[in-house]
């Protein structure tokens, strides 16, 4: 057997985890965050949450309202939506590398611009979970829009990459 040496000024790797691990961790926080809220604003809020001017009875709240109306929940909600961010982002830089290693390299603009979408996508959900439709619309809505439109255009790019891009296999 032949021994193996290490390079001495190799960079330390500071934290490593499994890929799934850290999906698993990001897409907890949010689902839980958003589990709690509709729940407790069910349990506790039911009346405020479903009334409406008009009087029509709703059989449950909005995701709005459990999520942005009322405390505790506005506040689980955006303190899960930041912590998770940083997941989010990091399942992002995952992506990059992988993108980098499997798809061919006239598909690379497409892997960039998908990327680039889902670092925009996290942002804007940020921004929507931050500010609320009542706190300040305009902002809300801009980033609502942003949000369901980067995820759309992500998708459709991503499916294409996985249908059309990848490198083939020796």
């Amino acid at each position: 057997m032949l021994p193996t040496y290490e390079r001495l000024n190799a960079p330390k790797t500071l934290f490593k985890t499994a890929f799934s691990k850290l999906s698993i961790g990001a897409v907890s926080l949010a689902l839980g965050a958003f589990i709690f809220s509709i729940l407790w604003t069910v349990i506790f809020d039911f009346e405020r949450a479903t009334y409406t001017h008009c009087d029509v009875s709703n059989y449950l709240p909005s995701i709005s309202a459990a999520i942005g109306n009322y405390e505790p929940q506005k506040t689980i909600w955006r303190l899960a939506i930041i912590l998770h961010l940083p997941f989010r982002l990091a399942v992002a830089h995952c992506y990059a590398k992988y993108y980098r290693d499997h798809i061919r390299r006239n598909r690379r603009v497409f892997a960039n611009a998908a990327v680039a979408l889902n670092v925009v996508e996290n942002l804007a959900l940020l921004c929507l979970s931050l500010w609320t439709s009542s706190d300040d619309y305009e902002m809300h809505r801009n980033s609502f829009v942003t949000f369901i439109a980067c995820s759309e255009i992500y998708m459709l790019i991503t499916y294409f990459l996985h249908k059309n891009g990848r490198k083939q296999a020796l």
